[in-house]
């Protein structure tokens, strides 16, 4: 196993890295060790690959449209459409997972690392989940969140910085084992993975994310669609029930998306109108808006 491969294992562990380095280590150190990270990783892929005949490359599909997206969030920087910190912590949030997708996908390279990495990282968000089902269990408080933020609900973070952020992880893992269970041709290895897939579909569940459990429901058509096109019937049945299976917690959530008072409130100072400032600011100057 060359460097570069014990680098990927830092990604497996990142979350709780993450928290560690957070947690113990000096302000400075602690905020920019994972952009140090993805700097030194990229520099081994190059010195590791340099020598191939490939080449990282784009799906042609999407290579258009990815380069606009670049293009528009380097715009953002330059022309300063919203305050500097806000585009750079943005272009974070988007780019740098798309780097660490990337760097994994073109690294591993042999079946069996590909298994033993994604295993691992399983186990690991496992781990994450029931952290999260104990700290909702528990009321335990965290310093790293502001629990009373959500007066109706205790939503969890377990070791992120805050729910969204978690269920964002949450739904990427959900994306590799829902994929697994779906797709596996070995009904013992569908079952383990069906097994993993319960703890983490619950934790996401309890951070009262509605974003996220759209996003996952949308998921959830997506690889229905391409495996069995026929269970998309029983889609309006399970819609119909869930509102009596579901948790009460749950359904009061996500049904506050239809609320009168709500919309209101998100239209004044919330998603909504940041949304609508955003389309006034593209109708105003298409080209840099």
């Amino acid at each position: 196993m060359n460097l570069l491969h014990r680098l990927l294992w830092v990604l497996v562990l990142f979350p709780w890295l993450d928290v560690f380095f957070r947690s113990y280590l000096p302000g400075f150190v602690s905020s920019l060790w994972d952009e140090m990270f993805i700097v030194v990783i990229l520099f081994f892929v190059w010195l590791y690959k340099r020598h191939e005949s490939r080449a990282l490359v784009i799906p042609t599909g999407i290579r258009w449209p990815f380069y606009a997206f670049l293009f528009f969030c380097v715009g953002s920087i330059v022309i300063h459409v919203v305050p500097l910190a806000v585009s750079i912590d943005a272009m974070r949030v988007v780019f740098q997972s798309m780097f660490f997708i990337l760097l994994t996908m073109y690294t591993l390279e042999e079946e069996r690392r590909v298994d033993q990495f994604m295993n691992l990282l399983i186990v690991s968000t496992v781990l994450i989940s029931f952290y999260g089902m104990y700290e909702y269990a528990f009321k335990v408080e965290s310093t790293r969140w502001e629990h009373t933020k959500d007066k109706d609900n205790f939503r969890i973070i377990s070791i992120m910085s805050n729910p969204n952020a978690l269920a964002g992880y949450l739904n990427m893992m959900l994306a590799f084992t829902t994929a697994l269970v779906l797709f596996l041709k070995d009904k013992k290895l569908k079952l383990i993975y069906l097994v993993a897939s319960l703890p983490i579909m619950v934790a996401l569940m309890l951070t009262f994310s509605r974003g996220a459990w759209i996003a996952f429901v949308a998921m959830g058509i997506f690889y229905i669609w391409v495996w069995n096109k026929k269970w998309l019937l029983a889609l309006p049945v399970l819609g119909a029930i869930a509102p009596f299976v579901m948790p009460a917690a749950v359904t009061s959530r996500f049904m506050k998306l239809f609320d009168k008072n709500y919309y209101k409130m998100s239209s004044e100072y919330g998603r909504i109108s940041f949304w609508q400032e955003a389309i006034d600011k593209i109708y105003e100057n298409p080209i840099s808006g």
